[in-house]
């Protein structure tokens, strides 16, 4: 007997709260289901050839890095996970804004790189290592570096670990990372070291001594930047992108001992996607290191998003100890065809590829359903107003990375009510009408121009863009030719078609039809 859809546990919206709440269910079924991306090799980051995870929201990255942990874990290894905007405070960020002098900073592309934040995000990284070395009294523990290296750690870090990097900054002045203050043991005699200086020891104490016993990981997870206003913009950017450079140079410094110590890092693909990110500087410290995901189609093989979705129901049926035929699994639970197409086609074109999409999509079906257990049309089509508002609040979030709140809406009230094919043509005739009426819309387009705007809107993938001459009238565009996962915004070609995504047509009240 299948089980009632509602029943069924998709995931939730953030891959954490699967890990980290009380229901037991919703974290067996998240480990059991975990279905890896194309590409993904657990060793890569086992052995410390990759460290950095990259992709765009929802796409399943904390979900990885709490696997990654767990793994870990199960292997006997020690971790440490930091989640950047819940434990690198606002508060923190500021003071690590002063340091880099972004006041005097117009655009983050214009700050030089800061060694004093890279140095003091070493010392944190280092910091903790220290912590977790000492936690299993590693045989490295002993040496007369390590003490004397963890003395001075311990005194530049006054306060606990959860705001430990409050405790440095303490000791910057001026902007800068100056010479900080030792007390020596059993002395009244100090020493006024550079934070630079203790992070060369540090490298040499790794460089002499191998810990061997077992691995320690830290794990950084949702590094990411505030875009609320234009200085904490420009702060979190470089803030982020030494951040990157830290962990890039802790890691090679380890490197050089062969020490089984590794720092690994969650970054979101958007804040590459505005013009004004640092990306060269940002770029090559990830050069090599990073295992980018995607769940996009490779070859003649199914689409793994749906293997995502098999993993899913094969879990909850073992959980709940309900037998079924795993051969069958997606004919028993979706219906053959829904609106004309297989049900496997619908979620490929009702989706981004990601994650998060499958639990929007499924998980708004499964609220309507009543005994069913098997999803149909007419749910489909019951739910859709209601996915369509969640799908639109994703894009809202990935759009924010270029406009403000009110900017978006302003570009929400412009696409309303359009046909899901239109012009750049189209879209500037359409704006500039209701410009003609709205100041807010009018300051919108002198801010962005028409074209920024269809580049933003492409890149988080709320349009896209169709074959060469789409637009004219004699070339009727079909959904099929479009595609909806991409980054560069140097695809965009202004000749072309433009598409509407179709899980947003509920939401934008997108009309049926062509140009």
């Amino acid at each position: 007997m299948p089980l009632k859809l509602r029943s069924i546990r998709f995931g939730e919206l953030d891959g954490r709260n699967e890990v980290l709440g009380r229901d037991q269910q919703a974290s067996e079924i998240f480990f059991g289901s975990f279905f890896e991306p194309p590409g993904f090799q657990m060793q890569e980051f086992e052995r410390g050839h990759k460290f950095f995870v990259k992709g765009p929201r929802g796409v399943g990255k904390t979900a990885m890095l709490r696997f990654m942990q767990k793994h870990f874990e199960k292997q006997g290894a020690v971790t440490k996970l930091i989640v950047f905007k819940d434990d690198i405070s606002p508060l923190l960020r500021s003071q690590l804004g002063k340091v880099a002098n972004v006041e005097e900073i117009k655009a983050p592309e214009e700050a030089e790189e800061n060694n004093d934040i890279v140095i003091a995000w070493q010392l944190y990284i280092f910091y903790i290592i220290f912590k977790m070395l000492r936690s299993r009294d590693e045989s490295i523990c002993d040496t007369e570096q390590f003490k004397t290296i963890e003395d001075h750690l311990k005194q530049i870090f006054t306060i606990p670990d959860e705001n430990a990097l409050s405790g440095l900054f303490k000791r910057f002045s001026g902007g800068k990372a100056g010479p900080i203050e030792i007390k020596l043991n059993e002395s009244r005699s100090k020493l006024q070291l550079e934070a630079s200086w203790i992070v060369e020891q540090i490298s040499i104490l790794f460089a002499e001594n191998k810990c061997t016993s077992q691995s320690y990981y830290i794990i950084f997870d949702e590094l990411n930047v505030n875009y609320s206003n234009k200085n904490m913009y420009i702060r979190d950017s470089i803030i982020v992108r030494d951040l990157i450079k830290a962990v890039t140079a802790a890691n090679q410094r380890i490197m050089v001992g062969h020490s089984n110590i590794f720092v690994i890092a969650g970054i979101r693909s958007d804040i590459f996607y505005r013009y004004d990110f640092p990306h060269h500087e940002t770029y090559k410290y990830m050069s090599g290191y990073t295992f980018e995901i995607s769940w996009n189609k490779i070859g003649n093989t199914e689409h793994p998003i749906l293997d995502l979705i098999k993993n899913r129901l094969i879990a909850n049926e073992k959980f709940t100890q309900v037998i079924s035929s795993t051969d069958d699994i997606w004919d028993i639970y979706f219906s053959r065809a829904i609106f004309g197409i297989s049900s496997k086609d619908f979620i490929i074109e009702r989706t981004w590829l990601r994650p998060r999409d499958i639990v929007i999509l499924l998980g708004e079906a499964s609220k309507i359903a009543n005994l069913e257990t098997n999803f149909s049309q007419d749910l489909f089509r019951d739910s859709e107003k209601a996915a369509s508002s969640a799908f639109w609040r994703e894009r809202f979030e990935e759009l924010n990375t270029f406009f403000f709140v009110k900017e978006i809406e302003n570009i929400r009230e412009i696409i309303d009510g359009f046909r899901p094919f239109f012009t750049l043509k189209q879209f500037e005739d359409t704006a500039e009408t209701l410009a003609s009426s709205s100041q807010s819309i009018r300051q919108t387009l002198k801010t962005h121009g028409s074209r920024e705007i269809i580049k933003a809107l492409y890149l988080t993938g709320v349009i896209s863009q169709g074959k060469k001459n789409h637009g004219k009238s004699d070339q009727k565009p079909n959904y099929s030719d479009f595609r909806f996962y991409f980054e560069n915004a140097d695809d965009v070609n202004f000749q072309n078609a433009y598409c509407i995504h179709k899980s947003l047509w509920g939401y934008l009240n997108i009309r049926s039809g062509s140009f």
